[in-house]
């Protein structure tokens, strides 16, 4: 038996807990001097073999409780033999190269392909093999073949990527691939074979070292790739923060060395740097008072030096400096003259972040002004808007115009909301005694964002709002109403405030927590700080419109480094997601605008640290790999054994829970006894 986790077992010291408790309850009580027993009543004490039976047996299930679950942690495995292949049976190879990005370091990835080509030439007749990249993505290269020369071509459709891997999720992957030997057969299944080429980069080590051994596969064999000289990286990265940069170039175990640091602005240098980088440290580079224009918003933080290190992506770092226009809303009211109207449009303009321009505009009359300028829409009372104008709020809607839209006097009196096709149930007056409290239901939803809980506001106005299907309650009173709900109306997002926001129905617009609501709600309709301003290397985004489904993903189109957008126009039809392939600066356009997103190499990758010896040792040991044999040795196997390890977790956890069930009805029936001996 193989332990993988062998600290674990020190939690079997815990079983010393429940022998204490049991043979505290076996310990003699204490005396007690009384004048005379005549003064006592006589009283039977139940005390029989059944009983001590039951509190051993407890006792037992206890301690196999705490010993399994130690056991667990531990994950014991169990060396089992079986035949070894014989040279007249089929075997299967799996030929997994390392895609990530330290691959690129000098001659490492040569030595990789030399690797595949020699495990290639060393197969035997009986044998077939797949070529298999992990990066990115898990990629079968080939199908099942033993044409080596088909294989050995296959090779030269793969490169390194600029990704880093899990190993832990490769060997996962390998092993479902080996389990139906590659082509998703899983009947009949023949012994598959896995190797690994890789440089065993320590930062891609898995969180459970369990996860880097095959369950399914014969045996994973590691074949270790690297730099025939010792090879040394610095890396750069790199922050923005008005106007200024500040640059960290840090050395992964390389030797003291001076360096330049330059500051690229829309591809021409503004400013430099030298920087003493200590050995195995790291220094800062600040630029300040840069002074950008608004059309300055692409970045690079760029890494030279006379000598060259391992790897060249990560000395080159992006940053944008977005530079987003005021959100634009448009208020609809019945009256913008009107005290509430004119007050909600002076919250809004005193949000800072975003920044909000806004509009006034009679909803009641025809529609006399452009939807389309605008960001969003922020409809005051709902019900006062006249049909021309609410055909074109669904018309703006379903486009994907966001709406942010109130049930006023004039809605709560009409009972019902035409834009949108609710219904009110119920309205009632409440008293102030009466009045009611407003409680987050999704406080993970972007529209409350800055809360958490509850709202500190009163509604003395109750009406019950009967939702549709697809609605989303965010918010709601005491008593359950819907107070914020989200509806679907088009590709747009739709907020409705199922109350008024006039003083006599709430105290939310005289409330601090005003303010901060209407900031959520203008940030998640008008989809500031949606998208993020930096990504890695592999990463995905969704991209996209699905007319059908009516859904629409924040980004429409993708702009590669180069300008080219990289989305045809059918493939913009469909929500889907896109992963950056290459570092750069992107465009993401959205319904504002054109966004743009630094992508960087990711940082574990410049860290070229290998995997110790020991745990290399330890991962070939426990993956139960024999080493790959000549083709004279294959040959002259006709018989003996091969071991491999097989773990008992999907025995023990049932196990497990049987005892506690057990131990959970024999320590009621325990106490049962015990109060039955206090009565």
């Amino acid at each position: 038996m193989i332990l993988l986790a062998p600290l674990f077992l020190l939690g079997l010291f815990a079983i010393a807990l429940p022998i204490w408790l049991h043979r505290m309850n076996f310990s003699d009580p204490p005396s007690q001097p009384f004048s005379s027993v005549r003064l006592m009543r006589q009283s039977e004490q139940i005390a029989s073999t059944e009983q001590k039976l039951r509190y051993l047996l407890l006792l037992a299930a206890r301690i196999l409780a705490l010993l399994i679950l130690a056991f667990l942690f531990a994950q014991p495995l169990f060396l089992t033999n079986s035949p070894l292949v014989s040279a007249t049976e089929q075997r299967h190879n799996l030929i997994v190269l390392d895609q990530s990005l330290s691959m690129t370091a000098p001659d490492v990835w040569q030595g990789a392909l030399d690797k595949a080509e020699a495990r290639i030439e060393a197969m035997q007749n009986f044998e077939t093999a797949q070529i298999i990249g992990a990066g990115s993505e898990i990629r079968l290269v080939t199908e099942v073949t033993a044409d080596k020369g088909e294989l050995s071509q296959a090779l030269n459709r793969l490169a390194p990527e600029y990704v880093s891997l899990d190993y832990g999720q490769i060997v996962s992957t390998l092993d479902e691939i080996a389990a139906t030997n590659g082509n998703g057969d899983s009947q009949d299944a023949i012994p598959t074979q896995i190797y690994f080429i890789s440089d065993a980069q320590a930062s891609n080590l898995p969180v459970r070292f369990s996860d880097l051994i095959p369950s399914r596969a014969n045996g994973l064999e590691l074949d270790i790739v690297g730099s025939p000289a010792q090879v040394f990286n610095w890396s750069v990265s790199a922050s923005y923060d008005r106007d200024k940069v500040v640059a960290n170039v840090v050395s992964h175990n390389g030797p003291a060395r001076q360096m330049q640091v330059d500051l690229l602005v829309n591809g021409e240098i503004r400013a430099s740097q030298n920087l003493d980088i200590p050995a195995s440290g790291s220094a800062l580079a600040t630029f300040d008072e840069l002074a950008l224009e608004l059309d300055e918003t692409r970045l690079e933080v760029v890494l030279n030096s006379v000598n060259p290190d391992a790897l060249v992506a990560d000395n080159r770092f992006y940053i944008t400096a977005n530079s987003l226009e005021a959100l634009s809303v448009l208020i609809l009211a019945a009256d913008p003259s009107l005290q509430d109207t004119l007050f909600l449009d002076t919250a809004l303009r005193s949000i800072a972040a975003p920044n909000i321009e806004t509009d006034l505009m009679y909803g009641g009359g025809s529609v006399n002004f452009a939807l389309d300028e605008y960001d969003l829409v922020v409809v005051s009372d709902i019900a006062s808007l006249s049909e021309g104008v609410t055909e074109a709020l669904r018309t703006f809607a379903a486009r994907g115009g966001n709406l942010l839209s109130i049930a006023g006097p004039i809605t709560q009196s009409a009972g019902e909301i035409e834009l949108t096709g609710h219904n009110f149930v119920d309205a009632v007056s409440l008293d102030a005694s009466d009045s009611q409290g407003l409680l987050i239901q999704q406080p993970l939803h972007g529209a409350v964002s800055e809360f958490s809980g509850a709202i500190n506001a009163q509604v003395y106005q109750a009406s019950e709002l009967e939702l549709l299907e697809g609605d989303e309650v965010i918010a709601s009173t005491n008593n359950g109403y819907p107070w914020l709900v989200e509806h679907s109306l088009g590709l747009g997002r739709t907020l409705i405030v199922t109350q008024s926001l006039l003083p006599a129905a709430t105290d939310l617009s005289v409330a601090p927590e005003f303010v901060p609501l209407l900031r959520s709600w203008m940030n998640y309709l008008g989809g500031a700080g949606e998208l993020p301003d930096s990504f890695e290397t592999g990463e995905k985004i969704q991209v996209g419109i699905d007319v059908a489904a009516n859904r629409s993903a924040p980004v429409q189109q993708v702009f590669l480094p180069n300008g080219d957008p990289l989305l045809s126009l059918s493939q913009q039809g469909q929500v889907q997601a896109v992963q950056f392939q290459m570092p750069g600066i992107y465009g993401l356009q959205t319904t504002r605008g054109e966004h743009l997103v630094a992508v960087n190499t990711p940082t574990i990758e410049s860290d070229l640290t290998p995997i110790s010896d020991a745990l290399i040792a330890q991962w070939r040991n426990l993956a139960s790999v024999q080493e790959v044999r000549t083709a004279e040795a294959i040959g002259s196997v006709s018989g003996g054994q091969t071991t491999s390890l097989k773990s008992i977790e999907n025995w023990l956890l049932p196990l497990l829970m049987l005892i506690i069930l057990i131990e959970s009805v024999l320590g009621n029936a325990h106490l049962k006894v015990r109060r039955e001996i206090a009565r």
